[in-house]
């Protein structure tokens, strides 16, 4: 039985109840596999022989390896990091290669990434302001800590807020609702337009907290609090274009003991599709819910000894692939659904009362 299955099962009667009011729109000019989990099945093109373990390069030439989307083509994708400050990134460039990358990201112009995840996350703007040549800016409102950059070819915005987990948090409902609006609060005074595209992760840090308790994963109470999570977001940012829950690829932390087995890691991430299904049953492109899938992209199960990891965090090359995947399916979602309002997905009050969310 394979792990879906299994997770399928363990949810028999306990998946929360959704109401669901949505506008009706009209069939997307897009396909669907543009936006959904396929777009993120591909294949690296390795111009160094990364497939040895334990294989070193400097950065930049780290950074120059370039991972396909399948969908590459019928989806018209590009490559953003042609727009990068350093040829040995960018490869050879004309003023023809670069009006082609300024014209598909289009649906990113003037918007702004909000992603309240962890160092995981932390990476695009850490590897990839510097790769566009800007630097990262910091900001503080209390105990909020905000990282941003812009990048101005695009006239797009990163914003990064660390998320201590994303089911485990030990944060009442009341406690994240002001977090969000804390977090809302501070960017606006930023001046940055409010975002329009929101990331969520932190399958690691659950991971973590289960086995610093010695505890078994309670899946059910995973998919619920995911769930409601979610909602929580939609709610707090409605003008968003896109949500997005980012998967985890198995890594192999620093002591040497994985945080999890692997198979529990692929039922987390398989959660999310399953999550992100239940939000979007209609594939409604404007609003939805979609999995950011940085699992797809990792090799060798991404052991420190592999030279994919530093034994947590993906290699640098894996980081800026996965911002391109996620720029090509923002900007997508960004064009096709111009000023269109977020789906409003409800969750029933009773499934939270019976977790003490509400």
């Amino acid at each position: 039985m394979n792990n879906m299955n299994q997770l399928q099962q363990q949810f028999s009667g306990k998946v929360i109840n959704l109401t669901t009011s949505q506008a009706k729109s009209s069939k997307p000019s897009i396909p669907q596999y543009c936006f959904n989990g396929s777009v993120w099945n591909g294949s690296w093109d390795l111009n160094e022989k990364l497939e040895m373990p334990v294989k070193k390069f400097p950065a930049e030439v780290d950074i120059s390896q370039r991972y396909h989307s399948h969908f590459e083509s019928l989806c018209n994708m590009t490559d953003i990091l042609r727009l990068a400050s350093s040829e040995v990134v960018s490869g050879h460039m004309n003023d023809a290669m670069e009006i082609e990358v300024l014209k598909r990201m289009k649906g990113l112009r003037g918007e702004a990434l909000l992603q309240i995840g962890t160092s995981v996350d932390h990476r695009l703007l850490r590897i990839g302001c510097p790769l566009f040549g800007v630097n990262r800016n910091s900001h503080q409102e209390g105990d909020l800590v905000i990282l941003e950059c812009q990048i101005p070819l695009i006239n797009f915005t990163m914003i990064y807020v660390f998320n201590d987990a994303l089911t485990k948090a030990n944060m009442p409902i009341e406690k994240q609702v002001r977090h969000l609006e804390e977090i809302n609060s501070a960017v606006a005074k930023l001046g940055i337009k409010a975002p329009r595209y929101i990331l969520l992760a932190g399958i690691e840090w659950d991971l973590k907290w289960y086995k610093d308790n010695e505890k078994p994963i309670d899946w059910s109470e995973i998919h619920l609090i995911t769930m409601e999570k979610v909602s929580l977001f939609q709610k707090q940012f409605p003008m968003a274009k896109a949500l997005f829950v980012r998967t985890q690829p198995f890594t192999m932390p620093w002591k040497g003991t994985a945080l999890a087995s692997k198979e529990s890691y692929q039922t987390y991430n398989n959660l999310f599709h399953e999550v992100a299904r239940k939000f979007n049953p209609d594939q409604n492109i404007c609003g939805g819910v979609h999995v950011a899938d940085l699992a797809q992209l990792m090799l060798f199960n991404g052991t420190e000894t592999s030279g994919w990891s530093d034994g947590l965090h993906p290699s640098g090359w894996v980081s800026m692939q996965f911002m391109n995947i996620l720029f090509n399916v923002m900007s997508l979602i960004g064009e096709e659904c111009g000023h269109s309002k977020i789906n409003s997905t409800q969750i029933n009050s009773n499934q939270l009362n019976k977790l003490g969310l509400n």
